[in-house]
């Protein structure tokens, strides 16, 4: 009795647990058995099913790298999906700080306008003001002149009066 021929190839790396995406070689599948005519007629006899299971089927070396590099796509994408929603998230408070300091600049320019303005009503009014002041020194210039005059003639008054005084005692 001939016996049935199988060839067990060794595999040099262990499978790939599944969701692993490493580029590891995965175990070559064993070729399927072919069944001589003998054995065939043994199975027969021995009332086994006359047709083989076919191996499991494992994926290819081509299969696998499209499956690695579509999870490598999908997460290189996520990535730069979230790179790019930090940035438009980073530039969309940038932009709102910089309303916001627009905002408080455009103010800062009417307040600064409005103190200007008043300043210059205030240089206006007290140029006026000044005008007045003057007035008001020259006055008071007068009034010391016209004191002083008073206070002489109040003096000269009053010697006159000590004359006359004396004149009359005479």
């Amino acid at each position: 009795m001939a016996s049935v021929a199988t060839a067990d190839i060794p595999s040099t790396s262990s499978p790939s647990p599944p969701g692993d995406t490493a580029l590891e070689p995965s175990p070559t599948p064993p070729p399927p058995q072919v069944p001589s005519q003998q054995s065939s007629s043994a199975n027969r006899d021995s009332g086994a099913p006359s047709s083989l299971v076919p191996p499991p089927s494992f994926p290819s070396a081509s299969q696998r790298l499209h499956s690695a590099s579509e999870v490598t796509w999908r997460t290189f994408k996520e990535c730069v999906k979230g790179e790019a929603k930090f940035v438009c998230d980073d530039y969309k408070g940038m932009q709102d700080m910089n309303d916001h300091v627009t905002d408080k600049l455009r103010q800062t320019r009417e307040n600064m306008n409005s103190i200007g303005n008043e300043i210059q009503m205030l240089n206006d009014q007290s140029g006026q003001v000044e005008a007045y002041l003057k007035e008001v020194d020259v006055i008071c210039e007068k009034i010391d002149n016209l004191e002083k005059v008073a206070v002489g003639l109040d003096a000269y008054t009053r010697s006159l009066e000590a004359k006359y005084k004396s004149l009359l005692k005479q």
